[in-house]
Order: structure tokens, then C-alpha cells, then sequence
């Protein structure tokens, strides 16, 4: 008997911009410290809010990644996705309210538009 593969549950994280899967979460050294993330083959960089309430800072994380520290970043031209981000199933989904602080995890996406050289 072929087992059911269920997509709503048997999902695993993927890059919302290429849909390769996402490697392991690891710290990375950014401008502001330290944050916990990643990059992806297609050039976006990711960076998590484990507590859903330090958005700004992880986006802020995302961008020094991907443009580098010092940029002018009100000059770039990128793409960013929000998720939320439930770690113990390793799982991306949509937000559902972005007014509503709901405490989950969030997965800050970014991808330049025209890549720095680097």
C-alpha cells in the first residue's frame, strides 16, 4: 500500500522565491549582532524572529546580509516575503493577520533585485 503524502502536513520549508528547500537555521554575524538564518542557491538571504515580536530588527538583519553593512538602503531595489514559521514542524505558512501581534514566529525573506558585487 502506497503511504498518502499530505502536503498540509508533510511540507517542509522552502524559499518562497525558488521553492529549494531551506537549509539548517544557523547563527550568522550581521551588522547588529548576531542572527539566526540562512541563504539560499537563488541569492535570498533569510533571517527569524523566534518570538514574533522583533520584526524590524530581523528585516534590518535580512538587508545588512544581502547589501552589506554601510548601504544605502533606501537606494536598492529588492524583494522581501514575511511567513510565519513553526520550528518544531520545520513549516512555512502565510501570516493571517499582519495587524495582530500573535507571538509566532516570523521568516524574514529578502532578495536583491540586482545583486551587489561582493
Amino acid at each position: 500500500m502506497k503511504p498518502r503524502v499530505r502536503e498540509d502536513k508533510d511540507e517542509i520549508a522552502r524559499c518562497p522565491f525558488c521553492a529549494a528547500v531551506l537549509g539548517a537555521l544557523e547563527p550568522i554575524k550581521s551588522g547588529s549582532g548576531e542572527c539566526t538564518g540562512g541563504r539560499c542557491g537563488c541569492g535570498a538571504v533569510y533571517c527569524l524572529d523566534a518570538t514574533g515580536h522583533n520584526v524590524g530588527e530581523a528585516y534590518l538583519d535580512a538587508l545588512t546580509l544581502t547589501f552589506g553593512e554601510g548601504a544605502d538602503l533606501l537606494s536598492v531595489a529588492y524583494d522581501e516575503v514575511v511567513l510565519e514559521y513553526d520550528a518544531g514542524r520545520n513549516k512555512l505558512t502565510p501570516i493571517r493577520n499582519e495587524r495582530r501581534m500573535s507571538g509566532s514566529a516570523r521568516m524574514i525573506f529578502v532578495k536583491a533585485k540586482n545583486p551587489p558585487d561582493k
